[in-house]
């Protein structure tokens, strides 16, 4: 594999301003002092090609979308990004898009929205902290979020496309519409299979904390639920 699409990258306590997409290629590995401590922050916006989120895949020649692996690209694959924070100040657009990425790694990473509670109590927008997209070649897979903190956008996580062997766990769900969703609108070449959650806490979330709809072969299990379909009314 070529060295030079191997990036490692330490951004120190402080606030990173951008003012499109960080585009975060292959081999790719990004760390900070914490996740509230060392935030990448998209707080304005000048090229509407790459408006969609703070943060997101592409391959070795820095191609995103439709253009993946195009021209003997390395698709994305083998990313890690820990102790650092995504935030996003529009209120419709995502946080992070994992596209056709494969084998990452995210850990003790926040991803957050600029939705509160009060913006919260309509399924409008359907903006998510974490968002997929794979073709029929290229199916996320084998991506792990350890220790991650979702809020404040619709949905902490969502999406109808197929990924495989996603994992959830030890993270915290907080200040969501509803936390986890999967399937619900028609699926893209099966949906979302092998999606594990577990041992997360979900709190303040207006509605379910984790939906599955026609999706098969996903678990969830050992996660604390305090106010989450209370409509923000609970302890």
């Amino acid at each position: 594999v070529n060295p030079q699409i191997r990036r490692s990258l330490f951004f120190p306590a402080g606030v990173y301003r951008v003012t499109s997409s960080i585009l975060i290629p292959p081999y790719a590995t990004l760390w900070g002092e914490g996740a509230d401590n060392s935030i990448i922050q998209l707080d304005s916006m000048d090229d509407s090609t790459l408006v969609s989120c703070v943060a997101r895949t592409v391959d070795s020649l820095q191609q995103y979308g439709i253009n993946i692996g195009n021209n003997n690209a390395t698709p994305p694959k083998y990313i890690t990004i820990s102790k650092l924070g995504f935030d996003n100040l529009d209120p419709l657009t995502d946080v992070f898009l994992v596209q056709d990425a494969d084998n990452c790694t995210f850990q003790s990473v926040g991803f957050y929205g600029p939705l509160t509670q009060s913006s919260l109590t309509t399924e409008a927008d359907f903006t998510k902290c974490v968002a997929f997209e794979s073709t029929t070649t290229l199916v996320c897979s084998q991506i792990l979020f350890d220790g991650c903190f979702f809020s404040g956008t619709t949905y902490g996580v969502s999406t109808d496309q197929q990924v495989k062997g996603v994992t959830f766990t030890n993270g915290k769900f907080d200040t969501l519409y509803k936390g986890v969703v999967l399937g619900t609108n028609p699926v893209t070449n099966g949906g979302p299979t092998g999606v594990r959650i577990t041992s997360n806490v979900f709190d303040h979330i207006y509605a379910e904390g984790i939906v599955f709809g026609d999706v098969r072969l996903n678990a969830s299990g050992h996660n604390v639920f305090y106010d989450v379909g209370d409509h923000f009314g609970g302890v």
